[in-house]
């Protein structure tokens, strides 16, 4: 008796929701540094752009966030949010520009310590430049002047504007790490529901011609 092969399937992976955004965090706060994850290029960036648009839309709607840029930025319609998706834009520039250098080739796997530490190479290098363009040469100096080692440039960046853009980009790698272990999660249990789903049917058809075999070929 022939029995076929199993079946194709197509992986059915959730897609990034607002209400994921808490979750994430939750994951980020607790995954263990030496946690494996796979990153493939096309699926990452799509994860980001969306993680943008989550973020983006939180952003807007952020009175307390938008209130401390207006402080900084000249009055005008709509320069507080203006100022915020700048700010925001700027950051995943730099998380795509990682992506692109580091998962375009092959999927990646890397641990979430590692992860975090090459994303936030790409954050810092990017928020110097960050500052030097639009805070002015005293401030960028006084940024400069802080800095005990470029590795926590962000960190030690604690005043004025330069501290609202250091905290809000660490927030965001938190979340970028964040959503790609969410992600990794996903795939992992779509793969296992893929596995069930494919080959549960055939094993059931090759238990019930074993059984007919050796009930009827006796």
């Amino acid at each position: 008796m022939h029995i076929d092969a199993p079946a194709k399937l197509t992986l059915a992976v959730p897609e990034l929701k607002d209400g994921n955004l808490h979750e994430i965090r939750c994951i980020e706060a607790h995954t263990p540094s030496d946690r494996l994850i796979t990153i493939q290029h096309d699926d990452a960036k799509k994860s980001m752009q969306r993680l943008e648009l989550l973020i983006m839309d939180r952003v807007l709607k952020d009175e307390e966030f938008l209130a401390v840029l207006r402080t900084y930025y000249p009055p005008g319609p709509n320069a507080d949010k203006e100022a915020a998706l700048v700010i925001l834009e700027s950051f995943f520039t730099l998380v795509t520009l990682y992506l692109q250098r580091t998962t375009t080739n092959a999927p990646r796997t890397i641990s979430t310590q590692q992860l975090r530490a090459e994303l936030k190479v790409y954050a810092w290098s990017g928020f110097e430049e960050w500052v030097e363009n639009h805070c002015g040469k005293r401030v960028y100096e006084e940024v400069m002047s802080r800095m005990e080692h470029r590795a926590f440039l962000m960190e030690s960046s604690g005043f004025g504007m330069p501290g609202v853009v250091s905290r809000f980009w660490l927030e965001c790698l938190d979340d970028v790490v964040g959503t790609l272990v969410w992600r990794d999660d996903g795939v992992k249990r779509s793969e296992a529901a893929f596995e069930m789903d494919c080959y549960a049917p055939w094993v059931a058809g090759v238990g019930l011609t074993i059984a007919a075999v050796y009930r009827f070929g006796r």
